[in-house]
């Protein structure tokens, strides 16, 4: 269910729905509610990882990086805050934010930007949805209560898994709400890592999926306000397994999701990059883009095992995330036009 307020900046709420062990206790989600814009403007100039607003009024450090151990390194992803390009050639593009001067009125973000047409482009800063955000807290019943199974480790307790990098290779993050004592790690969220770190601020983005394994049969849903993104958007899709989702809460059908151009695509899933989906009972459908003969199945969209049914009306629903395997060593930016 979905309600939504039509403004300049459209807000609204979503309902996320958790399956129990009865659905299969396998979820994939995702958060497209984002928070309020914090700082917008027009971009001077972008070198280097640095970008200039002559204009700007933030101060030094605004924007902090993601730090739950607080000893100044790295502990997992890093960026709390982010920039997006709202108009332009590069609109849709994200950068997370390492560092601002209010006196060079500059941002450091994450990667090299030289490249790429900032100049004029108009931005937004954001903070990034945090997994708190999404869940809640059983300290402060956010979001109408903590449903989620508390457990004193990993094993126990229900397992939200996000795909984090870290030195430039994928990994599988794995985050539990914990209770124990404090000698034991105490309560909050933690990291798989660590039982005594919280870990309640790791950040979540628009268009990044998770999974949530659940450890009991009943379904739970979870309520998630927010903000809606009001322009196009650009995830980037990897080689090798991308746990992503649509950036705006609504449905798209396999075919609106503009994503031919960016697969690779061939006479049966094992020639083609896979979009792995979840469906209602738990269970992993592969779909993929063939090309083909029509005595061989034709071309469009199609599930393995049936090459000649099109799957192009399949709906990826909203709040809901995919998994998707490409075959290529080169990196893709995945647009997507705003659906309002």
């Amino acid at each position: 269910m979905f309600a939504v307020s039509v403004s300049t900046s459209p807000v609204g709420f979503i309902n996320l729905t958790i399956k129990g062990t009865d659905s299969g206790g396998m979820t994939a989600i995702s958060a497209p509610m984002l928070p309020q814009v914090e700082y917008s403007g027009v971009i001077a100039s972008a070198a280097g990882f640095e970008i200039t607003d002559d204009s700007a009024v933030w101060s030094d450090d605004q924007y902090p990086v993601y730090d739950p151990d607080g000893d100044g390194t790295d502990y997992e992803q890093t960026a709390a805050y982010y920039v997006e390009i709202t108009s332009g050639a590069e609109v849709g593009k994200t950068l997370g934010i390492y560092g601002s001067e209010s006196a060079s009125k500059k941002i450091t973000v994450g990667e090299d930007v030289s490249g790429l047409d900032l100049v004029g482009a108009s931005y937004s800063i954001r903070k990034y949805t945090t997994l708190g955000d999404v869940f809640g807290d059983d300290e402060d019943n956010t979001n109408g209560g903590f449903v989620l199974n508390k457990g004193s480790d990993f094993a126990s307790a229900d397992l939200i898994y996000k795909i984090g990098y870290k030195d430039g290779s994928a990994e599988w993050q794995k985050y539990y709400y914990q209770t124990a004592i404090s000698v034991f790690g105490g309560n909050g969220w933690r990291s798989t890592k660590s039982k005594f770190i919280d870990v309640a601020g790791a950040p979540i983005k628009a268009d990044e999926g998770l999974i949530v394994r659940r450890r009991t049969a009943d379904d739970v849903s979870v309520t998630l306000p927010g903000t809606i993104k009001n322009n196009d958007s650009r995830t980037s899709l990897l080689s090798g397994f991308n746990l992503v989702a649509v950036s705006f809460p609504v449905s798209r059908k396999l075919t609106e999701l503009n994503l031919t151009n960016d697969l690779t695509s061939g006479s049966d899933d094992a020639a083609s990059d896979v979009i792995y989906v979840i469906s209602d009972a738990g269970k992993f459908q592969k779909y993929y883009y063939q090309t083909a003969i029509s005595v061989f199945g034709g071309t469009g969209w199609r599930v393995a095992g049936d090459k000649f049914t099109s799957q192009d009306d399949v709906e990826i629903k909203p709040g809901q995330a995919v998994i998707i395997r490409r075959r290529s060593d080169d990196q893709v930016d995945w647009s997507l036009g705003k659906p309002f």
